[in-house]
C-alpha cells in the first residue's frame, strides 16, 4: 500500500501496487464498518459494489477488480488512472475555461456514460468534477457509486443526497424524482468547463434548503448552441427539461460529433488545449505514479441519513468471495 489519495465518510483510499508487477498499481478502498454502522448506511455501502461490478465492464467507468472484508473492515479494488491529469477539477485548475472542442467531446463521452447507468436501472446522483478522473490522453472515468442505486424505468426516489453545487432542484425541493437528475449535473459540469463558475450562485451553500436557483443567464462566452444547450438542460419546470440522452444526441452542439466514434476512443478531447507539443496529459513528476494531480474541491456534501439496516448486516455483500477468500482474506463474517 502507497499513499493516500482520498477519504470518505467510511474510510480512506490509498494507492496499490501489485506485489507481482511493480507498475501494476490500483485505487484500494478501506472502509471501516464501525463508521458504516454508526451512520446506518450499510445498505448504501451494499449498493455502491454491487453497482460498480454490474458496471464496470464500461470504458467511460472505472472498473471494479476485486472485494473482500475481514470482521472490521471492507477492501475495494479499483481501476487507478495510471499517467493521467487526476481528476477533471486538477485538469481545469491547470489549464483554465476549456475550448468548446473539448466541451463537447467530454460532453458526449459523460453523456454515453450516464446512458450505459440508465440503460443498466442505474441512477448516478454525484457527477462532478472530482468524481470524473482521467487518463493519459484526457477520456474519462467515472468514480465513487456511494450515492447510486438501481432505479427501474418508471420508478422514483426522494432520498436528498449528491454534492450541493450540482444538485438538481427536484432533490434539493425533497420531491420525487428519476435518472433525469444526472443530466442537470452533467449540465452543471459542462458550464463550469466552459465559465468557470456554476450556472447558479450556490458556491456557499451548506444544506440543500439554502440552495437558491434563480438569477441564471446564458453564458455570453459560448456559442449559441451551447448556450442554449445549457438553456434546455438547467429549465423549469423539470417536464420542459433537456433530460435525456437522445435529447442531448440531437441537440445542435452535437450535430457535427460522432457518439460511435467518441465512444471507440477516437476522439481526442484534449488536441486544442494542448498547445505546447505534447499529446498526452503525462505528468512532469518525479515518480511515475506521483499523487500531485489529485486536487482537493472545497465542496459541500449532503446525504439523507435515513437508511434500512438488515439483520446480518454484511453477510453475503461481496458475491466474489469464491475466487479472493483463497487468497487468504479472512472469512471469519462472510459465511
Amino acid at each position: 500500500i502507497s499513499n493516500e489519495v482520498g477519504y470518505g465518510s467510511f474510510g480512506r483510499v490509498y494507492r496499490a501496487i501489485a506485489k507481482n508487477d511493480s507498475r501494476g498499481i490500483y485505487a484500494l478502498k478501506i472502509q471501516h464498518k464501525s463508521l458504516i454502522l454508526g451512520k446506518a448506511a450499510v445498505q448504501q455501502v451494499k449498493r455502491e459494489v454491487a453497482v460498480q461490478r454490474l458496471l464496470s465492464p464500461y470504458i467511460f467507468i472505472a472498473r471494479l477488480y476485486a472485494s473482500w472484508q475481514t470482521r472490521s473492515k471492507l477492501f475495494t479494488v479499483l481501476q487507478y488512472p495510471i499517467g493521467g491529469m487526476g481528476d477533471m477539477f486538477s485538469l481545469w485548475k491547470e489549464h483554465g475555461i476549456l475550448p468548446e472542442t473539448s466541451v463537447r467531446i467530454y460532453g458526449a463521452e459523460l453523456a454515453l456514460a450516464l446512458n450505459f447507468l440508465h440503460n443498466n436501472e442505474v441512477i448516478y446522483r454525484d457527477l462532478k468534477l472530482e468524481n470524473i478522473v482521467l487518463d493519459s490522453i484526457g477520456h474519462v472515468k467515472i468514480v465513487d457509486f456511494g450515492l447510486a442505486k438501481r432505479l427501474k424505468n418508471g420508478e422514483q426516489t426522494n432520498t436528498i443526497c449528491g454534492t450541493l453545487q450540482y444538485m438538481s432542484p427536484d432533490v434539493a425541493a425533497e420531491e420525487h424524482y428519476s435518472h433525469y437528475v444526472d443530466w442537470w449535473s452533467l449540465a452543471v459540469v459542462l458550464h463550469i468547463l466552459v465559465t468557470g463558475k456554476y450556472p447558479y450562485p450556490n458556491a456557499n451553500a451548506t444544506h440543500h434548503c439554502h440552495l437558491r436557483f434563480v438569477d441564471y443567464s446564458t453564458p455570453l462566452n459560448c456559442s449559441e448552441a451551447l448556450g442554449d444547450l445549457f438553456d434546455q438542460m438547467l429549465a423549469f419546470p423539470s417536464s420542459t427539461r433537456l433530460r435525456s440522452f437522445e435529447a442531448l444526441r440531437n441537440h445542435e452542439f452535437f450535430k457535427s460529433t460522432d457518439f460511435d466514434d467518441v465512444e471507440a476512443l477516437k476522439c481526442n478531447p484534449l488536441a486544442d488545449v494542448l498547445n505546447n507539443g505534447k499529446t498526452t496529459l503525462e505528468p512532469e513528476v518525479a515518480d511515475w505514479d506521483a499523487e500531485e494531480n489529485f486536487e482537493c474541491f472545497n465542496e459541500n456534501y449532503e446525504v439523507s441519513s435515513v437508511y434500512d439496516i438488515e439483520v446480518g448486516l454484511f453477510r453475503h455483500t461481496y458475491s466474489s468471495k469464491a475466487q479472493w477468500w483463497k487468497k487468504g482474506c479472512c472469512r471469519c463474517c462472510c459465511y
